[in-house]
């Protein structure tokens, strides 16, 4: 038994990985010191992928950001791959077409820029209201149209909404991973209590038909008159010396506003007042739409290579990943500016073509690589080093937020 086990692991070891130095330039594992520079496609497995064995397959795409020194000064090199464009930039320019308010785009790159005017005269509004006098308020109002004026100037062109995106010539074909394929869409609704909205003009709608129009000035003297009764019988029900034809709750809300009020009691006077009246408060609470989530997708894989080329290949596709999920030094500054990490676009193929039903995914970010070079302790290695079972995590976020026309467009 001893011998036949010997036997089979002298041959398994034959087709794997063998120790060759790095540094000399040769043998099978020669490609891992090669520049990083150096772009290529890798793709897991090496056999039968997108045929019978593997028909079922996805594509990662990178997406550099156009300052990256992988394109060289002029942003193009052999690096580059001019044919394609990352999906956001296909969102976008689609977005950008559509015709909105007034025959504009409905999606504009620069929302600011040309609207320097308009941002000044928001400014001098919002200073003409909170000026405490007539003079306060006008001073206000000069002070926040230059304000805004020059904030308008200073962005000027340079906010850009479209990705400023190339696409390089390196990509990645995987095996469908082992976990679920799970795409969620997320849209947030938050409760708002129309009445705590309103605020005195819910109470005053309260009492609607039972008070004067206040704008009416000639029926000034009788509005004060109303304010004089509406306190005389809110005083009047907290002290329980009369009662005055209102309902509970309106009672009870003009005791707690004439209590509060007189600051001789302390927090929660009002609710205690309702409760003694049977009464509460409608929070009239409506549902308002308040955000779309951006999507995550968690990808697990696991790598157990057949063969010295399958290694080296596990090798770069879990490099290429950790590569470009961390940022670039620029250039300028001494350090003190980063490029932001590559993007990715992901797709999924049956048989050598797109699938379609499968929901489509827009340019990613990857926000964290997880490797595991122990998935099945104890820890095995070839007789070179490279371990006999690596786990592979990705976990990407979405970089646009997928709205319907996006959907009905793109399939996402």
């Amino acid at each position: 038994m001893s011998n036949i086990i010997d036997d089979a692991i002298s041959r398994y070891l034959k087709q794997t990985p063998t120790v060759v130095s790095k540094a000399t330039g040769t043998g099978e594992l020669a490609p891992l010191g090669k520049s990083p520079f150096d772009l290529n496609s890798y793709k897991y497995p090496l056999e039968g992928l997108g045929d019978n064995d593997v028909p079922h397959y996805m594509m990662f795409n990178i997406n550099l950001p156009t300052p990256s020194k992988y394109f060289g000064e002029n942003g193009t090199g052999p690096s580059s791959d001019t044919t394609e464009i990352s999906a956001s930039t296909a969102d976008f320019k689609y977005l950008n077409g559509l015709k909105g308010e007034g025959g504009a785009p409905l999606v504009s790159n620069n929302p600011i820029a040309g609207n320097e005017n308009q941002a000044a005269a928001v400014e001098s509004f919002k200073g003409a209201i909170t000026g405490r006098s007539i003079g306060g308020a006008l001073t206000g109002a000069i002070r926040g149209g230059i304000r805004g004026k020059l904030g308008a100037v200073a962005v000027g062109n340079k906010l850009s909404i479209q990705p400023q995106l190339k696409r390089i010539d390196t990509s990645i074909a995987l095996y469908m991973p082992d976990t679920s394929l799970v795409a969620e869409y997320d849209h947030d609704w938050g409760a708002v209590s129309m009445t705590e909205a309103m605020g005195d003009l819910g109470i005053a709608a309260a009492f609607s038909g039972q008070v004067r129009n206040v704008t009416d000035v000639s029926s000034f003297k009788a509005v004060v008159q109303d304010v004089k009764n509406l306190w005389n019988e809110g005083v009047g029900f907290f002290t329980g010396s009369s009662y005055h034809g209102h309902g509970a709750g309106q009672d009870a809300e003009l005791a707690g506003i004439a209590a509060q009020l007189s600051e001789t009691t302390g927090p929660g006077i009002k609710e205690l007042l309702f409760r003694s009246s049977n009464r509460a408060i409608n929070p009239q609470v409506q549902m308002v739409f308040t955000r779309t989530a951006n999507r995550e997708f968690l990808f697990d894989y696991d790598f157990q290579p057949r063969s010295q080329k399958e290694a080296v290949e596990i090798y770069h596709i879990i490099r290429t990943f950790k590569r470009f999920a961390a940022p670039e030094i620029a250039n300028e500054g001494s350090g003190r500016y980063f490029i932001p990490p590559a993007q990715f676009d992901i797709r999924f193929f049956f048989k050598g073509k797109e699938n379609p039903y499968i929901a489509s995914i827009s340019t990613c970010a990857l926000t964290k690589v997880s490797v595991n070079y122990n998935q099945t302790p104890p820890f095995a290695s070839f007789n070179d080093g490279m371990p006999v079972h690596i786990h592979l995590q990705l976990r990407f976020r979405e970089m646009d937020i997928i709205t319907r026309e996006l959907i009905e467009k793109f399939g996402y």
